[in-house]
Parts: C-alpha cells; sequence; structure tokens
C-alpha cells in the first residue's frame, strides 16, 4: 500500500479535536474550511514525456497571468505550464554556470513575473523572468563576518519586500553524544547581492542521538509572512517571530496542540510501515529517545499572509518518511497575530506548497511515489 493512501490516523483526529475543542473554550470562532475532494488542474505522469515527469518538486507559483512555475530540485530545471496545464518551456539545467542549478531548493515569485530561485547545493540565488532570460545570480558566503560561526546556508524563507532575502544556516551538535541534542538553525537577513546584514534570531533544528535523527524528531519550518520572519520546529505549537532588523524574537505565540507521548507514536508507525511494506525504513530507523513527538509537522504561508500549520501525525511526518510535513492530515490556518481563522482537512495525497486566492498549489504522490502537480480549490 501506497503511503499516499492512508486516511488520517486517529492520533493526529483526536489531537486536533482536543485543539478545537480548546479554542472553542476560549471563544475563538474556528471556521472549517475545505479543500475540493479532486484537483481542478494535474500536471505530471508516472510514464511519459519527461517535460511532464517530476521526480523531487521544491517549489510551485503563480505567475500573475494564471501560469504555474515548477521547481525539481533533482532534474535542476524550472518549467513554465499555462493556465490548463500544458507545457510551455524549460528554464536552466544541471551546472555551475550562470542560469544553471546543482538543486533547486526554493522558488519565489516576484511582481509582476521575476522568479527567484534558491539553489542550496551553490549558495546561490538565480534570478530569471518567466521569458526565460536571465536577470543574475548571487553568491551568499556562509562564512561572512557577523554569522553563527560554522554550518551551511541550506533554507530559503523568503524575500523580503525590499528584495532582501531571509535564509538560514544548519549547525550541527556535537558527534557521538549518548544524549539527544539539537541541531541549531540561524536565520540571516542578506542584501539582494549576497551580503549578511545581521542575523535575525536562532532556533533548535533536528533532535540526534549518536548522529541519527530521532523518529520524532522536530524538523525546523519558516516562512515569510507580513515581512517577517516566522519559525518553528513545532515543539508544543510554538512559532516565534523574528526581527527582521536584527532584535532576535520579538513574539511568540503558542498553538495549543497536544503531542503524542513517543511509546503510542512508535507503534503506530512501525505498524504503517509493515502494512506499507517499507521495511528498509524500519531497518534504519533508530528507536525513538525523545518523550514525545512534536505538535506541529510544518508551515506554509499563503498569498494573503496567513499561516497554514499541519497537525503532527507519526504516521506519516517523521523525519523517516521524507521531510515534513507529509501528506494529507489536518491543517489549520493562522493570521499573522497566531488568531486561530479555520481548521482544513487536506486530501490524503497532498502536501500543499503555495496557496493563493482560492488555488491551493500542492504536491501529490500516486503509485510508486511519483510527483505530481494538483491544483484544488478551497471553499470558505
Amino acid at each position: 500500500m501506497n503511503r499516499s493512501s492512508q486516511t488520517v490516523s486517529p492520533l493526529a483526529v483526536t489531537a486536533l479535536a482536543l485543539f478545537l475543542g480548546a479554542a472553542q473554550l476560549s471563544g475563538q470562532e474556528v471556521a472549517e474550511w475545505s479543500i475540493s475532494d479532486d484537483p481542478e488542474l494535474e500536471i505530471g505522469v508516472v510514464e511519459g514525456p519527461p517535460e511532464y515527469m517530476f521526480s523531487s518538486i521544491r517549489g510551485i507559483r503563480l505567475l500573475s497571468d494564471g501560469r504555474i512555475v515548477v521547481g525539481d530540485r533533482d532534474d535542476a530545471t524550472l518549467r513554465i505550464y499555462d493556465e490548463s496545464g500544458s507545457y510551455q518551456r524549460t528554464i536552466g539545467r544541471q551546472g555551475e554556470g550562470p542560469g544553471e542549478f546543482l538543486g533547486i531548493s526554493g522558488v519565489f515569485v516576484r511582481p509582476p513575473d521575476t522568479i527567484q530561485v534558491w539553489d542550496a547545493s551553490l549558495a546561490r540565488m538565480t534570478i530569471v523572468r518567466a521569458d526565460g532570460s536571465l536577470v543574475g545570480t548571487e553568491r551568499f558566503d556562509p562564512a561572512q563576518p557577523g554569522g553563527p560561526g560554522g554550518g551551511v546556508i541550506d533554507g530559503f524563507a523568503g524575500v523580503f519586500r525590499d528584495g532582501d532575502v531571509a535564509l538560514s544556516w544548519t549547525i550541527g551538535g556535537p558527534g557521538e553524544a549518548e544524549e539527544v541534542l539539537p541541531d541549531r538553525t540561524a536565520f540571516g537577513r542578506f542584501s539582494r547581492e549576497g551580503s549578511l546584514r545581521h542575523l535575525m534570531g536562532q532556533g533548535e533544528g533536528l533532535h540526534r542521538f549518536r548522529r541519527q535523527p530521532d523518529p520524532f524528531s522536530p524538523f525546523p519550518h519558516a516562512v515569510m509572512v507580513a515581512d517577517s520572519v516566522y519559525f518553528t520546529n513545532g515543539v508544543d505549537g510554538r512559532i516565534a517571530v523574528l526581527d527582521p532588523d536584527g532584535g532576535g524574537v520579538v513574539r511568540t505565540f503558542e498553538v495549543s496542540a497536544p503531542s503524542v507521548p513517543a511509546e503510542e507514536a512508535w507503534s503506530a508507525l512501525r505498524e504503517v510501515l509493515h502494512e506499507d511494506g517499507r521495511e528498509s525504513v524500519l531497518e534504519r530507523m533508530p528507536p525513538p529517545q525523545l518523550q514525545h513527538t512534536p505538535a506541529l509537522a510544518g508551515m506554509v504561508a499563503d498569498g494573503a499572509d496567513r499561516i497554514w500549520a499541519k497537525v503532527y501525525d507519526p504516521t506519516s511526518d517523521s523525519v523517516y518518511l521524507g521531510p515534513p510535513p507529509g501528506t494529507g492530515g489536518e491543517w489549520w490556518v493562522l493570521s499573522p497575530e497566531g488568531r486561530i481563522l479555520a481548521s482544513v482537512a487536506m486530501p490524503d495525497n497532498v502536501t500543499p506548497v503555495w496557496i493563493e486566492g482560492d488555488h491551493l498549489l500542492a504536491i501529490a504522490r500516486g503509485p510508486f511515489d511519483v510527483e505530481r502537480v494538483f491544483v484544488h480549490t478551497i471553499a470558505r
């Protein structure tokens, strides 16, 4: 059985019910938004023309005229499709020269249709137009003065309104420690030319035991909302807002989402992996050392400066199943101030990447875990 075919686990349903009950007791109005069962648009095939085959999608965005931009990490290209899903052009190729990529890690569209592509393998931002013409490339040196003193730049949080870029370093913890220790994640604001202006803040990343991530390790996520970086690793449902001018954490808010005891989560995860025939994952996955799962699996921003956060489900969001958040599950929508606006049940086989208006752009995983682009309609 493919992982995308699984419905939401009882653990995640229980967590969401407790959360919604707490929200209602506190007097918050929590609407229920719905996602169309079937996508209004599908792009991608299991077998067929290469321009319709994806291997590792790392960005999906809409252009001003409704065309869709898709960044594929392993293929190292951007592809543009018209609003009906028909292929138009490919931008870039594998390489290290101007307009080339080693691996696409993030895609951002600046109005009207300038596309910024983050390549973590090269620590480089490439800027292109939708017609394929190259605007420029800038490298971001992780060892600049004022940095965190180590680590690699591997995270892309977004682009500020003035064109500055928010990036993050991962700084690994000690090696063979006999206790669970976290990586550090540090966030910097860079000029569009690649110079570090200042650090904005730091937080905990993956939790490791003897170098290996815990099965229920937190996973760092950052999004750009209202010209500020919002960061969480999911622990206790806390989300931190970083000062874009370098003042550290200016405020935090907590989404009251209960976590799951590790023993219960471990049993549920192993059962699912056995059912799916994924014995290789079981063989390389160490027993958990942490006592509880995170409360949140990850975040996605939308074009209206809202935050979409997923309730952690150990049967789909363990780091050993791929970078969380996994497919499907229960999500809620938050205002920039942390107010809960709505709950959303995501279709089983999709992971949202970007939301614009009433359109949810998502990665869909089907047979053999082949990725496709789905566009769903949101009903509010």
